[in-house]
């Protein structure tokens, strides 16, 4: 698992600080004490919480303002947990502190920096926390937002307004808000993940560390490919897994089934339980299949129905091949046309010349006649079988 969806795991959630404000007269009034070289030390249960140093200080009755801040959280083992740094800051009695202009959080354990213009100490809370934007780098990503909260040591962080980028692979990550509970974030509202090529939009998301699982308005876009689901999954194996009812749409041709597939880097679904795939001039039903939408070919099985509405033909089959719009080739077939049924084995359509070719004993039924062969040839016009050929160990008969 890639460090982008590590952090992308810790983001989350709606947080407001109301930040203690700096009192007015210290822009009018001369400081009461100042310092140079200041330092202070925060002790909780005799350990250290923070260590602040700043370059200078001036002191007021309630306040203190810092400059040139440097300070360090640490850990229950004495350790040093992160660092943070700024322009300038602010410390007030409660132990709560603002940091100001050019800040910045170091992890020391995950290594992750921290970059936003102010930020808060709240000390009760011992959170640090911001309304403005903030940037978080990672070793293979960057994840931004607006407004945040954390422990010092960025280890469960809190955003909103995600945004993220990752340098390994092609990924970026949006949401008005979010949530994180343990190892799981929880998107909402206006999700936008992309990954690669494919985009996905929805109202929820939840992601772990070995998948991400979309829902409520699910839709995946992949160019002209679209996709709607009712439950979506990604593994980061380039498979996008698509549940409780799943709608492909791409120019003319449209898939509909229960559950699916989407394999990106062939724009091929694949889908089972009521699959249908249909356009102007045909449809095909069946149990499941591949379809490429890019070149208009697929494999369909199990009880399959192909019917052409340019030849008014039903074509009942084990196995359906479907080539663009000029060849269907079919296994174990019963075809109707009209008033006419043909069984054969296997069955060739060439649907831009009319033309049918059948193999394997192929048997043709009409009103009152019959014919078998070992190959036939059968050209339509319009609906109608307007001639027909037969060879080898040809057979009939009429019935009276």
């Amino acid at each position: 698992m890639n460090n982008i969806i590590i952090v992308l795991l810790l983001v989350l959630f709606n947080l407001s600080c109301n930040e203690e404000k700096k009192p007015e007269t210290m822009d009018t009034h001369p400081a009461d004490k100042t310092m140079k070289k200041f330092e202070v030390v925060e002790t909780m249960k005799g350990g250290i919480l923070w260590r602040l140093r700043a370059d200078s200080a001036d002191v007021y009755e309630d306040t203190t303002l810092i400059y040139d801040v440097d300070i360090s959280f640490y850990d229950a083992d004495g350790e040093i947990s992160s660092i943070l740094t700024s322009d300038s800051g602010y410390i007030f009695p409660s132990g709560d502190m603002l940091a100001k202009g050019n800040v910045v959080v170091t992890s020391m354990e995950s290594g992750r920096i921290l970059k936003t213009e102010t930020l808060f100490w709240r000390q009760e809370k011992e959170k640090i926390m911001s309304e403005d934007s903030v940037t978080i780098i990672v070793e293979d990503g960057i994840v931004e937002g607006d407004g945040f909260e954390s422990d010092p040591n960025l280890t469960k962080i809190k955003i909103r307004k995600i945004r993220a980028v990752g340098d390994e692979r092609s990924y970026t990550a949006r949401a008005d808000s979010s949530v994180y509970i343990e190892s799981y974030t929880y998107l909402y509202d206006n999700v936008e993940l992309v990954i690669d090529t494919v985009t996905i939009t929805s109202d929820r998301a939840l992601m772990t560390e070995d998948s991400i699982r979309v829902w409520d308005n699910l839709r995946i876009e992949k160019k002209a490919l679209i996709i709607y689901g009712g439950l979506g999954r990604y593994f980061f194996d380039r498979m996008y897994h698509i549940e409780n009812g799943i709608r492909a749409e791409m120019r003319e041709d449209t898939l509909t089934a229960r559950k699916g597939m989407l394999y990106e880097e062939k724009n091929e679904v694949y889908a089972k339980d009521s699959l249908v795939i249909w356009n102007e001039d045909r449809s095909v039903e069946g149990n499941e299949g591949f379809y490429n939408f890019e070149t208009r070919e697929g494999i369909i099985w199990g009880d399959v129905l192909f019917k052409s509405k340019k030849d008014t033909i039903e074509l009942a089959s084990d196995t359906v091949t479907l080539y663009g719009d000029t060849l269907v080739v079919a296994r174990r077939n019963t075809l109707a046309i009209r008033e006419f049924k043909v069984y054969s084995d296997s069955l060739w359509y060439y649907i831009d010349k009319d033309l049918l070719i059948f193999r394997g004993d192929p048997f043709v039924i009409t009103g009152k006649d019959s014919l078998r062969g070992d190959y036939m040839k059968m050209v339509i016009e319009e609906g109608k079988i307007i001639e027909l050929q037969a060879k080898g160990n040809i057979r009939g008969k009429r019935r009276e």
